[in-house]
């Protein structure tokens, strides 16, 4: 039961100046985050199990006094020493910066002075020497006139409290140590991530070295916990004993898991799932890193311009916390940090609050009082040591003087960003960057008109003094400020974000010389507020200057551009460019908004990459075709040797207007080409290897699903068995309509009488099939369910040191009980099954969201702002194509058509008339739409401007309605490629409302490679229930898809069938509607079919499938509503008409009398 306390909960709120009108008012009920310690409140939480609540709900509070208790049970007092020293404050905001300035640091109470003016508490603070928390006033000066910065040099102001408060370290020790092993293990996934992005080899053993790191320090953990001494547990609460076992628990499940991962990364073949188990460890571990009891308050650091509170920061106390032990210990403790500080309350929020107020290099220290002498051990060395400071009895210095400095020359090498916020209301910016170090400030050149600037400009910092000894700079330099804005001419200059980043340091003996020097670029995330505001692709070395300093990087000589002169990033840093081509495939434009009130009829596309741009025809009447009529071209470009820092590419439409005028459309940015980045010069193209299939295993439905899999696996015709030549032999279940040429077994016995009248064929409809597939997906989770709880027992059992004897015998118990509970129900033969996919279609790996050759980009207007859902809003339209990067010269096996380049076998994008069948077949989970919590849904299904409703349909107060509902419609892809299957409730009075919908491209469908059009069935049949639905028979798909692919074959010869060398074996016979045994090949076309992917690597054809797709409503985005299963069949009019749809009527139940 849920228990808490008796513990101290710090309360948070505005300032404590009682003012009648509090601007701060709303941060006292929880509207924002507290700006200033208000007190705290000991309470205790305990749940007991009783009567289950009404239904009315709770009508009265009972409150009873509560017992006294013991003063130490909220925890034993000790003395605390609070330490902070002040060693720069820059980019103060030019309208505070003519005031003098003083900064504050208060823990709970303890500190603040300026909320406190009474006497007493002037005199308290004259006569107390441990308390002094405000450091003395300082007027700002500036190099600029756009930020201030205070003139400390060498003599650093230091603030300190000492104060008594509730000794709970242990609490926060704990979470500190969880915290550590969560930083380690995420910064080791995200350079994995990156390589994963870049498909670099190896990467499994990057994996297995950061698992490895994992289990060592949950290792350390375990051990930690086994050697607290036993006066850490005076004072700890019920809550503290539960969940330092939920801990222990939870690190030891994570190890394990860790382990049991580790040991199957052998190979790159599941590194993308391993890496998603990882990121779920990852998860497991955040979610027990926060102390619930949290006892020690937050430190605020306040700036204070002429005695008025101007900006703030909060410091969680857990993150400066010392420890003997360094585990322990926070990842600030007594180490420089930079500190941000920003307006308080709603004044912080949005755009206001995105400016920085105050940039603060600080140390900050807490610990016991008797741990005092420790307080300046991680400090920055290079001060005079002060007389008795490390003596309990002595109170820390008022400030820290320095007396050595170290000059040095800071260069910033910006090469290029991406994927910036778009300021501009055409949806882009007029990018310049501003670089801060210190009290030194410069801006880059403007790029104009782009989400992508390249700057490719070095800033150079001379006569840079910083205080300290070079060797604790080298560890820990000063952070670099880079703040990206957009240029309004004739306004002022908008934020779009800010990166930070740290130099590489180079002291005067060290030779200018690889591993480190020169420094390689990297990205750097750029952040505006908590928001993503694009990356930054530079570097930063920080170069020690002195007398006779030699090693030092050659001076950069300016280059004259547009914009004057710059100094360009010089050679070593600046990436390796090699000759690359890009071959665009121009389609088509799809599903265009209004721009300017105004249709857009004409548009054009624009494809720029690193200054290069190429365009497309511009389509003449966009509502006929939206189709481009040259749809192929291209243009070499150097690109970076080196992927990671390859520019992003821009795809622009516009529309061509009368009078020569073009207004832009939209946008959309590929951060990466790696996708569509094809085989280097002398790589050969991958293919399938020769051999011969003589023998292949079945499909089991059985057999366990592969690590990701969403499908439920079914059985294909098996491959390796020739067929039976005494057709009598073969079981007639297997045959006719069931499988049409599956042939039976003949040691298979007759069922008994009442198992045949329910395998009759004139019982048997498409229901059996599906009923019969889903019984299986449920044997497979029961099966699933009882293997991970007998491995629980038997880890149990062996966790409790069980004797060998007892454990020999569980074993042989084991053996024993393992086959049963693996045992399925027996499937029966002569009911094909059918793939019922847990997600959409494509979303199922094997077919990569039917992205083969043609790509959906989505074009986006307008400026970003930081709602979660703008991107959505921002959309105007999507094009329809594809890119191919070739370095250069192009392999000499590719061939190169004058026309289509190297898209080999393009279709036609003139209209093509296409039959659309939807077939609904069920919906569950539905989203409550009646005040009683039930619905009236109905299917809706829309195709261009077809809309079908089902409302004479509904199905009363049902939340997981079966529809089996089929909807034809007559279509012209691509004017009619978005279909809409919604699922409405129905209103007797008023408008029926959307309870959610969800969206199918069908034109990606109709072109992908994976034919989408009309799934792969299980088995041919020539007649009854599963009679073959598609109009083109397994042997014309397979001779057509073998010529399209130049393949060799299909050679067929009496059940066998040849294609590119590989042999498949089926049976070599079908049964017709009479009865009769005849020979054909297309069972064995069908096995091919079934198993492309072994011809060719990748090619998996969609087999006969039942969807789950998500039904979101676009009032509240991202919220799942309910689910529908469903399917699509397409078939184009040139073709031979398909039959009769398949019908999913759903059963009627049968009457029946019961009589007793």
């Amino acid at each position: 039961m849920p228990t808490f306390g008796p513990c101290w909960v710090n309360l948070y709120g505005s300032t404590r100046d009682y003012s009648v009108f509090d601007e701060h008012n709303d941060l006292n009920n929880g509207l924002g985050e507290g700006v200033s310690y208000r007190g705290r409140l000991l309470m205790s939480v305990q749940a007991e199990t009783g009567e289950s609540a009404s239904d009315s709900g709770i009508k009265q509070v009972e409150v009873e006094a509560a017992a006294p208790i013991s003063e130490t049970a909220a925890g034993k007092e000790e003395q605390f020493q609070l330490f902070a020293c002040l060693y720069e404050a820059s980019m103060i905001d030019r309208k505070v910066g003519d005031k003098n300035m003083q900064f504050e640091m208060t823990i709970g109470n303890y500190g603040n002075q300026l909320d406190r003016t009474d006497e007493k508490v002037a005199k308290e603070v004259e006569e107390n020497p441990f308390l002094n928390s405000l450091s003395l006033p300082a007027r700002p000066v500036t190099n600029n006139r756009q930020y201030y910065h205070i003139p400390w040099d060498d003599s650093k102001p230091c603030l300190h409290i000492k104060f008594p408060w509730q000794d709970h370290r242990r609490r926060l020790y704990n979470a500190n140590i969880i915290y550590k092993i969560c930083e380690r293990f995420e910064d080791g996934l995200v350079d994995i991530l990156e390589r994963v992005k870049m498909d670099l080899p190896d990467t499994y053993k990057w994996l297995s070295r950061v698992l490895g790191e994992l289990i060592n320090g949950c290792t350390n953990y375990l051990n930690l916990m086994k050697s607290v001494p036993a006066a850490a547990h005076i004072g700890r609460t019920k809550l503290d004993q539960e969940r330092l076992k939920l801990c222990n628990y939870e690190i030891e499940a994570v190890m394990q898991a860790a382990s049991d991962l580790k040991a199957i990364c052998k190979d790159d073949t599941h590194t993308k799932e391993n890496l998603k188990t990882a990121n779920g460890l990852l998860q497991r571990l955040l979610n027990i890193a926060t102390e619930p009891q949290d006892s020690l308050p937050d430190i605020f650091i306040w700036m204070l311009c002429g005695n008025k509170r101007v900006a703030y920061t909060r410091v969680p106390a857990q993150h400066v916390l010392y420890s003997l032990v360094e585990e322990e210990r926070g990842k600030d403790s007594g180490r420089m940090q930079t500190l941000f500080l920003r307006l308080p309350g709603k004044r912080g929020e949005g755009p206001k609050g995105w400016a920085i107020q105050s940039k603060l290099n600080i140390m900050i220290w807490l610990g016991l009082h008797k741990h005092k002498k420790d307080y300046l051990k991680d400090a920055p060395k290079g001060y005079d040591m002060p007389r008795n400071a490390h003596k309990l009895m002595a109170p820390p210095p008022n400030d820290l003087v320095y007396k050595v400095k170290q000059k040095f020359v800071l260069r910033s090498h910006l090469y290029q960003a991406r994927s910036l916020i778009g300021s501009d209301a055409s949806g882009l910016s007029d990018a310049f960057a501003k670089v801060i170090f210190t009290h030194f400030i410069a801006e880059t050149r403007v790029i104009w008109e782009t989400r992508s600037p390249t700057w490719d400009q070095t800033i150079i910092f001379e006569d840079i003094y910083l205080w300290g000894d070079v060797n604790e700079i080298a560890v820990n330099p000063p952070t670099i400020v880079l703040e990206i804005f957009d240029k309004d001419i004739g306004g002022e200059s908008e934020f779009i974000g800010r990166a930070l980043a740290r130099p590489i340091v180079k002291m005067a003996c060290e030779p200018y010389e690889k591993p480190f020097f020169p420094p390689a670029l990297e990205w750097f995330q750029i952040l505006r507020g908590e928001e993503k505001a694009g990356e930054l692709l530079a570097a930063f070395e920080l170069l020690q200057v002195t007398d006779g300093t030699t090693h030092m990087p050659p001076e950069v000589e300016p280059v004259n551009t547009s914009d004057g002169p710059i100094c360009p990033v010089p050679e070593g840093i600046r990436p390796v460019m090699k000759k690359h081509r890009i071959e665009v495939l121009f389609w088509g434009v799809r599903e265009m908004k209004r721009l300017n009130l105004q249709t857009v009829d004409r548009p054009q596309v624009d494809i720029e990459c690193a200054g290069r741009v190429i365009q497309s025809t511009v389509i003449g009447n966009a509502r006929r075709n939206p189709n481009f009529l040259n749809p192929v071209d291209f243009f070499d470009v150097e690109l970076p040797e080196n992927e990671r820092y390859c520019p992003p590419l821009t795809v622009r439409v516009r529309d061509c207007r009368t009078f020569g005028r073009f207004s832009l459309v939209g946008t959309h940015v590929l951060n990466s080409l790696h996708r569509y980045r094809y085989p280097k010069a002398g790589e050969p193209i991958e293919k399938a290897s020769v051999k011969d299939v003589t023998e292949e295993p079945q499909t089991d439905p059985n057999a366990p699903a592969q690590p990701q899999d969403v499908a439920v696996n079914i059985d294909d015709p098996a491959i390796g068995e020739d067929a039976p030549e005494n057709p009598e032999a073969q079981d007639p279940g297997g045959g006719g309509g069931g499988g049409g040429g599956a042939g039976g077994d003949k040691k298979k016995k007759k069922e008994d009488k009442e198992e045949e009248e329910d395998d009759n064929e004139d019982t048997l409809d498409w229901w059996s099939r599906y009923y019969e597939t889903m019984k299986f997906i449920d044997a497979e989770a029961e099966d699933k369910k009882k293997e991970e709880k007998r491995k629980k027992e038997k880890k149990e059992a062996e966790k409790e040191g069980k004797d060998d004897k007892k454990d020999k015998k569980d074993k042989k118990k084991d053996k024993v009980v393992q086959p049963e509970v693996s045992q399925r129900p027996e499937r029966k033969k002569n009911i094909p099954l059918i793939q019922i996919y847990r997600t959409e279609l494509e979303n199922v790996e094997d077919f990569n969201n039917f992205n083969d050759w043609l790509h959906s980009f989505s074009l986006y207007r307008g400026k970003k702002t930081s709602e979660e859902d703008d991107d959505e809003h921002r959309v105007v339209g999507k094009f329809k194509g594809s890119l191919k990067v070739w370095q250069c010269p192009l392999p000499e096996n590719i061939e190169t058509d004058p026309v289509i380049g190297t898209f080999r076998k393009l279709p036609s994008n003139e209209p093509v008339n296409v039959l659309v069948r939807v077939y609904v077949v069920k919906a569950y989970n539905l989203h409550p739409a009646d005040p009683l919590g039930k619905a009236d849904p109905y299917p809706v299904v829309t195709l261009g401007k077809q809309k079908v409703k089902d409302r004479d349909n509904y199905i009363s107060k049902q939340l997981n309605p079966i529809f089996g509902r089929t909807f034809e419609f007559e279509a012209l892809i691509p004017m009619d490629s978005i279909l809409t299957v919604g699922v409405y409730d129905w209103d007797l009075v008023g408008s029926d409302d959307l309870i959610g919908e969800t969206k199918i491209d069908l034109e990606n469908r109709f072109y992908s490679k994976h034919r989408a059009t009309c799934g792969l069935q299980e088995q041919f049949a020539t007649f009854g229930f599963n009679k073959w639905r598609d109009p083109q028979r397994p042997t014309h798909i397979l001779a057509k898809l073998c010529k399209d692919e130049g393949l060799d074959g299909p050679h067929y010869n009496n059940g066998k069938v040849q294609v590119d060398g590989i042999t498949f074996r089926a049976p070599g016979q079908i049964q017709d509607e009479s009865g009769n045994w005849k020979q054909s090949d297309e069972p064995a076309a069908l096995m091919v079919l079934r198993n492309m992917e072994k011809v060719m690597k990748g090619h998996h054809l969609v087999p006969e499938h039942v969807e789950t797709r998500s039904l979101y409503c676009p009032d509240k985005p991202g919220v799942e509503q309910g689910q529908v299963e469903m399917w699509v069949d397409m078939f184009p009019r040139d073709m031979q008409s398909p039959g009769a749809p398949v019908d999913i009527t759903p059963r009627k139940p049968t009457r029946y009398m019961q009589a007793l």
